[in-house]
């Protein structure tokens, strides 16, 4: 399916999947559809495999998806005697695609029944029933008998129901599910009840397909590998299930190309090298997969064989030629560039509509040019990862958030949380990272992100960076950064810029940009538009439009390559596609529509990953407090027109040392108090060589904030930033820099909605 770009004004009608329920009062919104909604088989949507890290034989599985019959009553009702109707799974109940379009919400719950039939075992086989993922609260009920509850919105789990079967079909399969969603502690990611700004429409149920696999009596559960790429050997890991025995043994078969390239041999349930006789490093560019044949063999015969697939392919930290560190791909070094997904449907909300519509995020990543993906506080079905491992797309992969954003996750570090909530979200990560693991696309895990139900993190990072040790875990992503984790991380809208040097941890940018941009036609969730950083106006003609956004593009484009060579390691630009009333991405949300030339992107980008990384060391011009005591003239009351000029008289200015703000907040210890909205700064400092390579504003602000290098504008930006950072000079503020003495002047604002985050430090650095 290949969508339009730029100035599309003439788009096919996509017609609707038939409606399954008729809408209520608590009917949710949006009728936005994706071309792929078309496509949704109301008999058996999403056929595919859904687990194709470890697969049997077409003859073992039974997809359950299709029409179930489904209620909402109130929380703690018995089971329900008549249903509300049908629900299509495996879309949530307030998607469209389902069929319902309802909210359910903290006080209902939902509720699924169907009659299946299910052959009886025999040999010894066992039948399970596995749900690909359910939000959140799910119990199950086969023939009237229950099963243990799960508790987890994004992880796939599994029952043996193979003593629950009758003889005589058909089997019935009654399913309850209650979601707090924003009224719980629970992960949720960007699920609110009352959906807006960058905060999206609940999910309630079945979101992933739901099926049956008959398994031998001793069976492999699951299975990774490790790849170690200077001795071309798979480790591969694996867990059986079942009957049990000493003897059980495991013969694995590598094959590439479809030629076998090696085998070996050994007990079951402990770590098996495999070593192949030709080796193909895994790359964005190059993304060659290894399928390996695993088999179970028990006195002398086989009694179960899956197939899996693993790559060659290792990630890592290095110093480059001046000590910092950075992110490696197969011990070379690898600038990450990619979109924030969020991995959201206008139809179907969590779910895509088919596969293809899966694939088709990551084939548009690919042809704009990104080699990265941030998976932003979502859990993808499997195939969306099999795709990544196969197309070659790097992964950035976020934990779901507990709580959402509030302006109290900028001055509380760490929330509050029950001890239960804090175990469940813990049990959570486990169980995510273990569905993960096999999938070599994924390289960094990110445990939260701007403070969004942020709790016990040293802990939880080291936690995660002992037990797995073959990827880079981020610090908090964009927020209050305690010093641990390989990433040090921050967020910029628009931007760009990166964390101020640290040595011995990455530095990322791991969102920026999101540009507003809004296509002619109806490709908007809001009728009436929405937001994004930096408009382009109604005044505009669609041509103008474009070409402005793409003016902007350039520009924050341009502003990566010096920070990526003072060691800017990953930059993550906001966002894939439009979500809901956020009109910020490089695709419309129906993905019908680019925003920018897919090629033309691909062109800007392509200097990005070629920037020679042996720059000099940095050299201070003007040292924050932090280096040096930086005394400053200043004053709380709008000075007169030509502030920032050299020659102003700033005589009867106060003075003050840096840093400024508020010493009774609670963020940094400051020496000169700043509580108003506006304040303006200058001093002079000199200067001996005026010879500049990339210079840089070394800054830690709230808010927004001009500085002006001898009356020539050096950079305006805006928001807050968890610790210091750096932010590239424009160039006719490089021009203006001259040896002797130079005049640095500030305004700075602080509109933070009553929280006590004054805050003002900088300085500026030279990269050369």
């Amino acid at each position: 399916m290949k969508p339009l770009h730029l100035l599309a004004t003439a788009i096919t009608p996509i017609l609707a999947i038939t409606s399954l329920a008729t809408a209520s009062d608590d009917s949710t919104y949006g009728s936005l559809k994706t071309p792929w909604a078309a496509e949704v088989s109301e008999e058996l949507p999403w056929p595919e495999y859904p687990r194709p890290q470890l697969v049997r034989d077409s003859d073992s599985w039974s997809n359950l998806n299709g029409k179930w019959n489904y209620a909402i009553t109130e929380k703690g009702s018995p089971s329900p005697k008549s249903w509300d109707g049908e629900i299509l799974v495996p879309f949530a109940a307030e998607s469209q695609l389902s069929g319902v379009q309802r909210n359910v919400g903290a006080d209902r719950e939902l509720w699924y029944q169907r009659d299946v039939d299910i052959a009886q075992a025999s040999n010894g086989d066992r039948v399970l029933l596995h749900f690909g993922a359910v939000d959140w609260e799910c119990e199950v009920w086969i023939n009237g008998e229950a099963m243990p509850v799960h508790r987890g919105g994004y992880d796939p789990f599994s029952y043996d129901i193979t003593d629950h079967i009758k003889r005589r079909n058909p089997q019935e399969i009654k399913v309850r599910v209650w979601d707090p969603t924003s009224e719980g502690e629970q992960a949720r990611g960007k699920q609110v009840d009352k959906p807006g700004g960058i905060m999206y429409t609940a999910v309630t149920g079945i979101w992933q397909t739901v099926w049956t696999e008959t398994v031998p009596a001793s069976s492999i559960r699951a299975a990774y590998t490790v790849a170690d790429i200077e001795t071309s050997t798979f480790t591969i890991h694996t867990e059986t299930a079942g009957r049990y025995s000493p003897q059980l043994t495991l013969k694995a078969t590598a094959t590439l190309d479809g030629k076998p390239v090696g085998t070996a041999s050994g007990p079951a349930n402990h770590p098996l090298d495999l070593k192949v006789s030709k080796s193909k490093l895994w790359t964005p560019e190059s993304p060659t997969l290894y399928d390996i044949q695993l088999e179970l063999i028990s006195s002398g015969k086989t009694v179960d064989t899956v197939s899996t697939y693993s790559a060659l392919r290792e990630v890592g930290l290095a110093k480059d030629s001046v000590g910092q560190t950075r992110i490696t791909l197969n011990d070379d070094f690898q600038f990450l560039l990619g979109p924030l997904d969020q991995g959201w449907w206008p139809d179907g909300l969590y779910t895509a509509p088919t596969d293809e519509a899966l694939r088709f995020d990551i084939e548009a990543t690919k042809k704009m040019g990104f080699n990265t993906a941030r998976k932003h506080v979502k859990i993808e079905p499997a195939r969306w990862y099999y795709w990544a491992d196969k197309l070659g797309l790097l992964v950035w992969q976020d934990m779901p958030s507990a709580n959402g954003a509030t302006f109290n996750s900028i001055i509380q570090a760490e929330h509050q949380i029950s001890t239960e909530a804090a175990a469940q979200f813990r049990h959570e990560t486990n169980a995510m990272v273990e569905y993960l693991r096999p999938f070599p696309s994924v390289i960094i895990w990110t445990i939260f992100n701007e403070g969004w139900g942020q709790h016990n993190s040293t802990n939880l990072q080291k936690w995660l960076m002992a037990y797995d040790p073959t990827r880079i875990v981020g610090g908090p992503s964009g927020w209050q950064d305690h010093g641990h984790g390989h990433l040090a991380d921050i967020h910029r809208y628009p931007g760009p810029a990166m964390p101020d040097t640290i040595k011995d941890r990455a530095l990322v940018l791991s969102e920026y940009g999101g540009i507003k941009g809004q296509l002619p036609g109806d490709h908007t969730w809001d009728p009436k538009g929405g937001w994004g950083y930096g408009a382009d106006t109604a005044a505009q003609t669609p041509e103008e439009a474009a070409e402005a956004r793409n003016e902007r593009y350039r520009g924050i484009n341009e502003e990566l390559k010096p920070l990526i060579r003072a060691g800017l390691s990953a930059a993550i630009y906001t966002q894939t596609t439009d979500v809901e009333v956020e009109i910020n991405g490089l695709l419309t949300y129906d993905r019908v529509g680019y925003k920018f030339a897919p090629e033309w992107l691909a062109k800007e980008h392509a200097p990005l990953y070629n920037i020679d990384k042996k720059q000099s060391k940095p050299r201070t011009l003007l040292p924050t407090s932090r280096e040096a005591s930086s005394r400053w003239s200043y004053t709380t009351n709008e000075p007169s027109e030509g502030w920032e000029q050299p020659d102003f008289d700033d005589s009867n200015w106060n003075s003050g040392l840096a840093p400024f703000g508020d010493p009774d907040g609670e963020l940094f210890p400051v020496n000169t108090h700043w509580v108003s909205e506006h304040i303006w700064l200058r001093r002079s400092f000199e200067v001996s060589d005026a010879k500049i390579g990339d210079l840089m504003l070394q800054l830690h602000n709230n808010d927004g904030v001009e500085v002006y290098l001898n009356g020539v504008l050096l950079r305006k930006t805006g928001g807050w930033s968890p610790f210091y950072r750096l932010e590239p000079a424009l160039e006719e503020a490089k021009k203006a820099l001259k040896k002797g003495t130079n005049t640095i002047a500030v305004r700075c604002e602080n509109n933070s909605q009553g929280i006590r985050i004054h805050f003002l430090d900088l300085g500026l650095v030279d990269f050369q």
